[in-house]
Order: structure tokens, then C-alpha cells, then sequence
């Protein structure tokens, strides 16, 4: 399949009803440089999740894939298989995007298509209420959460969606939380991909209660991983 110029957008939902997700959708919608596309995997055991459907707006694509556990790995690999664009961006339903953020991706894109792009983030605090980008950048830099390379793994990872299909996506041996996107970090070091930050502040993380999954998968991370992962969820064949 030949793929179309842009970068698409993946994202996992599960079990949230909550405004997090339309503020995850609006701070896209706000780009200068739009998504191709949004992909956003809907794992809720309520396959039909009405309330998130209405929230979808033309260029985004709701999948409903229900699970009794959390696996964003299978999640992803469900949504790369669909990606029709040159570019994915893995990232979280709970991240908001700096308005000029995907159009500075493109721009790096331009300049070496074998970038790995990651970002660092910062926390935001609870009951966070306003959508103007300077303020909550503001409200994230007083809550005084650190912001660094070591936690910002899984804030988004963005590459060449063939060379992501390549390597069958992300492993999906992880789970719960964590581990999956250290892992894949760890891969494209070891494919040769240009693994590049931006420590730019550009993206926040919402702020929630901490899952009680988060970090269970951890000593399943292996620093030696191999570069490509055979599934074993069907997902990749």
C-alpha cells in the first residue's frame, strides 16, 4: 500500500467518560499543521461507548476493540495496521499538544525521515480547567512536576509508519502500563533510527489518578530487545 504524505495521530481509550478526551480532541483540532488522520482505539468493555462516539469529529476515526484488561501495545498494533499516512505519532489520550507541534514534527520529518521523535512533558495539576495553551503551561510549571527524558517515554513516538510495520509494532507481551514504549525506544536505537527529543515543552500531560497497572509490566523489559517482535495476539501475521 502506498502511503499518503502527513503524520496520524494513535490513541487508546479505556473505560474513561470523561472530558480528558475531548480536550485531547480539541487541542488537535487546533494544530496548524492537521493530522492526516486520529486513529483512537477504543478497548472499554462497553463496545458502544455512545458518549465518546458523539465526541468524534470528521477526520477522526473511532475503533471499538473491547477488553477485559488494559493492552495498549495490542491497541496500537490494531490502529498501525490502518495507517494510511508517512508518518505515525503513538501518543496518550491524556496528552495536549503545543498548537505548533505537529507542524515542527513535519519539519524534522523533512529534514531526516529516519527520525524516532519523542518529547519530554509535564504534569498538569488537578481540576485544571482552561484551554489556553500559555496558562496551562504556566499552571504545569508551579504544580513543579519534573520534567525529563526518564519519564517522558510514552508521552508520543512518532516515525515512519513503515518502518514501525517493519518491526510488528509494539510488543505485545506488555500488557498493563509501561515497559512497551521504553521498548520500543530501545528498538529503534538498535535499528539505527536518529532518536531525537524535543525538550521544548510542547506537550502536557492531564493530570489523573495514578492506575494501579501503571509499572506492573516492568520486569518484562529486556535493555537487549530484538528489533523486530513476533505478536502473538494475531495482530500481526
Amino acid at each position: 500500500m502506498e502511503l499518503t504524505t502527513g503524520i496520524t495521530v494513535v490513541a487508546m481509550v479505556h473505560n474513561r467518560h470523561d472530558d480528558r478526551i475531548q480536550r485531547f480532541i480539541t487541542f488537535l483540532t487546533r494544530q496548524f499543521v492537521l493530522p492526516y488522520e486520529v486513529i483512537v482505539i477504543d478497548t472499554s468493555l462497553n463496545a458502544t461507548n455512545q458518549d465518546f462516539s458523539q465526541r468524534v469529529c470528521q477526520n477522526i476515526t473511532h475503533i471499538s476493540a473491547p477488553g477485559d484488561t488494559i493492552n495498549k501495545a495490542y491497541a496500537y498494533n490494531l490502529a498501525l495496521r490502518q495507517v494510511e499516512s508517512e508518518y505515525t505519532l503513538f501518543t496518550d489520550i491524556d496528552i495536549l499538544f503545543h498548537p505548533d507541534f505537529l507542524a515542527k514534527i513535519a519539519e524534522m520529518f523533512k529534514g531526516n525521515p529516519q527520525y524516532f521523535i519523542q518529547a519530554v512533558t509535564t504534569y498538569l495539576p488537578p481540576a485544571t480547567q482552561t484551554d489556553d495553551w500559555i496558562e496551562l503551561l504556566s499552571l504545569a510549571k508551579h504544580y513543579g512536576k519534573e520534567v525529563s527524558h526518564r519519564l517522558s517515554p510514552g508521552a508520543c513516538q512518532a516515525a515512519l509508519t513503515s518502518w514501525f510495520k517493519s518491526v510488528h509494532g509494539y510488543d505485545e507481551r506488555f500488557v498493563n502500563l509501561g515497559g512497551m514504549d521504553d521498548d520500543m525506544m530501545v528498538r529503534a536505537r538498535k535499528a539505527n533510527l536518529d532518536c531525537i527529543w524535543i525538550d521544548e515543552i510542547m506537550t502536557l500531560h492531564q493530570w489523573h489518578e495514578k492506575s494501579k497497572l501503571k509499572g506492573m509490566d516492568g520486569k518484562l523489559f529486556n535493555a537487549d530487545p530484538s528489533v523486530i517482535v513476533k505478536q502473538e495476539w494475531g495482530t500481526w501475521v
